[in-house]
């Protein structure tokens, strides 16, 4: 998924590029939070203009690795692959720091400039793009790292985003990029199967069905990830797993993709062992190493600090650490991070391109 947007702002310039999008007068990125294509796919009774889309032109996508919103957003915000922009992870340790840092909405209480993580530039400091989202996000540190260039223009109804994109689109070489979290945002509370998803998805569908998209203006509708339902008895804690009663850690990265950070020495070939045994074929135990060797990722390539075991979820399960998690996580009931179709394979809409 990150070479959609960069190969949006191509298209306008009628330059050749990855996804293979075709010349455009201007174009409209469109990023629904949490709409995994089996999700999509479950409930396309509910959204007849997007199941039509999709049947002219099929195509899908992967999110990136772990599938969720800070990996795919950045990514798709640079261009380059998570281990490329370094950003590997929900919450991430720092190296010297003893907590590890919320990037996506942590920024206001940790003060941090988002400056400080980026070792690259993002699309909107090479290329002019109007940023269309809630009103809410418009000072957020995660639109600081994303978006610190773009023009934004804060719409809290997703029709009133669309609109606003369709009418900047009428302007040749516009690019713009429309945020849509609602999905997302019911399915964390409720789950992916829920009405109040349902809702959400009938409300994007209406949305779209209705907008006037401008002659020669290219539309891709996306996501970072699906999503899957994870019922409370299958939380799996990992303050209480056996393997880990003398090897002291901090816990990171997402509850479908955890990631430990030993603080202190250990045989981790041996502990990797000791987790497979206790946590069985619900779970895969890797390394940051074995995920670029399958595939999943590449190599950091800016010296960041990188999990010494990662645990990602095969089953319905999820993962939390009780010593540091929040109470409204603990109550979530749609999940996402690990490598299931249901979390990684993503919509790619189009029409124009």
């Amino acid at each position: 998924m990150s070479l959609v947007l960069a190969s949006a702002v191509a298209a306008t310039k009628g330059e050749p590029n990855s996804m293979g999008f075709a010349s455009v007068k201007s174009a409209i990125v469109i990023l629904v939070d949490g709409l995994g294509l089996q999700n999509l796919e479950a409930f396309k009774g509910h959204a007849p203009f997007l199941t039509k889309l999709g049947a002219s032109n099929p195509r899908s996508i992967r999110s990136e690795c772990p599938s969720t919103t800070v990996l795919g957003l950045v990514s798709l915000a640079s261009g380059l692959r998570a281990g490329e922009h370094g950003l590997i992870g929900y919450n991430v340790l720092k190296a010297g720091n003893d907590k590890v840092t919320n990037l996506l909405s942590g920024w206001e209480q940790t003060q941090e400039n988002p400056e400080s993580w980026k070792s690259y530039k993002t699309l909107s400091e090479i290329h002019q793009i109007t940023v269309v989202s809630p009103a809410i996000y418009e000072r957020s540190g995660f639109t600081k790292l994303t978006m610190p260039n773009a023009t934004f223009i804060g719409a809290d109804s997703i029709e009133a985003r669309l609109g606003i994109a369709a009418k900047l689109a009428e302007t040749r070489g516009t690019v713009s990029y429309v945020y849509i979290p609602e999905l997302d945002q019911a399915g964390h509370r409720f789950g992916c199967n829920s009405d109040a998803w349902i809702t959400q998805l009938e409300a994007l569908d209406s949305a779209m069905s209705r907008t006037d998209f401008p002659n020669g203006c290219g539309v891709v509708l996306t996501s970072d990830h699906g999503m899957v339902d994870v019922d409370e008895n299958n939380h799996v804690f990992l303050d209480t797993l056996d393997a880990l009663s003398e090897s002291p850690f901090v816990t990171g990265g997402d509850t479908r993709c955890a990631y430990l950070y030993l603080q202190e020495f250990s045989d981790i070939p041996a502990l990797i062992d000791s987790l497979r045994s206790e946590l069985g074929s619900r779970t895969i135990v890797c390394t940051w190493d074995d995920l670029v060797t399958s595939g999943w990722q590449v190599k950091p390539n800016d010296g960041r600090l990188l999990p010494d075991i990662v645990l990602i979820a095969v089953s319905p399960i999820a993962f939390y650490d009780r010593r540091t998690a929040k109470a409204s996580s603990l109550r979530m009931v749609g999940h996402h991070g690990a490598l299931t179709d249901q979390e990684t394979r993503i919509p790619l809409l189009t029409k124009g391109f």
